[in-house]
């Protein structure tokens, strides 16, 4: 009750926007292995540095409801403020807390550019572009050619 008359008087100066966290429900499992094959497969030589030893997946379907729940990428672009980077760690933040955080989701450098991605159920890599929300399978030419870290 109490967190409610918060909101409330949060919502009168733009907060609260979100009240309810985007229910999951998991489709699958994944221990370390298969996540870092998977990354290691597409990204040869990519240094890793994943966090978690045991993971739980979702569909393509609902990352897309999160990011509709998310307002990420509602900032505004501040070149070295607010830019790529502080994008892809904001949306990583966001999406670490419960249930969502045991979902294979990382933050991504290029040698151009910040984003993020996630391994689905199905074992695909996609992208997310942080300051639009566009899934991706591949990265664009202005995003990078090559992949520098992965962190999860």
């Amino acid at each position: 009750m109490i967190g409610k008359i918060f909101c409330a008087i949060g919502k009168a100066f733009g907060g609260c926007e979100n009240e309810a966290v985007v229910t999951l429900k998991y489709s699958g499992d994944m221990d370390i292995n298969e996540v870092s094959s998977i990354l290691l497969d597409k990204f040869p030589d990519t240094p890793l540095y994943l966090p978690d030893y045991y993971y739980k997946t979702c569909t393509v379907g609902d990352i897309k409801r999160f990011l509709e729940w998310d307002s990420t990428e509602k900032e505004k672009y501040e070149a070295e403020a607010f830019d790529c980077d502080d994008f892809s760690w904001r949306l990583k933040g966001n999406i670490a807390i419960k249930p969502w955080s045991s979902i294979p989701f990382f933050v991504i450098w290029t040698n151009l550019h910040a984003l993020n991605g996630f391994i689905d159920s199905k074992g695909l890599f996609y992208f997310i572009e942080p300051q639009t929300n566009e899934i991706q399978t591949e990265l664009k030419e202005w995003q990078g050619l090559e992949i520098r870290f992965i962190g999860g």
